[in-house]
């Protein structure tokens, strides 16, 4: 739990003009924060150039694993939790289909 939080607190510093690693803390979770969580890995600040590693994406300067990116409703994708689907499309086994 203190490293997701250590980890967050980069986010800021990251941001911010400097990138001076470990230094950019001033209260000294910088350095911990260094040692346990690296730039791109999941859970850890994206790198200064906003990438990550593997197939994790960069999403508000934190590296997730985003999962498939299939909206909601349209071909191909799961239905909404009510069943329905965009127009022209049906619900068929939880997935929304052309008929």
């Amino acid at each position: 739990m203190a490293l997701a939080w250590a980890c967050g607190s980069v986010e800021p510093d990251d941001g911010g003009a400097s990138h001076g690693g470990a230094t950019a803390g001033s209260d000294g979770s910088g350095a911990d924060s260094s040692a346990g969580c690296t730039p791109g890995a999941e859970g850890c600040a994206c790198t200064p150039g906003g990438a990550c590693d593997g197939v994790l994406t960069c999403l508000s300067n934190l590296c997730v694993d985003a999962g498939p990116m299939c909206p909601v409703g349209e071909e191909g994708c799961p239905c909404t939790r009510g069943g329905t689907c965009d127009p022209g499309l049906q619900c068929v086994s939880t997935t929304c289909v052309a008929p």
